[in-house]
């Protein structure tokens, strides 16, 4: 036996809306560092890694930031 059958498919009501939020504070986002995106790289890629140096937190928070020009 070998019945067959139409689907009829319509075609998906997709809009934009763009909304303006408006917050309390101000929205602080981190950003990856280069070390930090080339680890996780190294990583997924199974490539030896070095161990681990020693942290320089000034480096590492003028990494995480994302410049603004205003």
């Amino acid at each position: 036996m070998s019945d067959t059958a139409q689907v009829v498919l319509e075609r998906p009501d997709l809009r934009q809306v763009n909304v303006k939020i408006k917050g309390t504070a101000p929205l602080i986002c981190h950003r990856w560092s280069e070390k930090a995106k080339q680890q996780m790289l190294a990583k997924q890629l199974k490539q030896a890694s070095k161990g681990r140096e020693a942290k320089d937190p000034e480096a590492d928070f003028t990494a995480s930031l994302y410049l603004m020009e205003l």
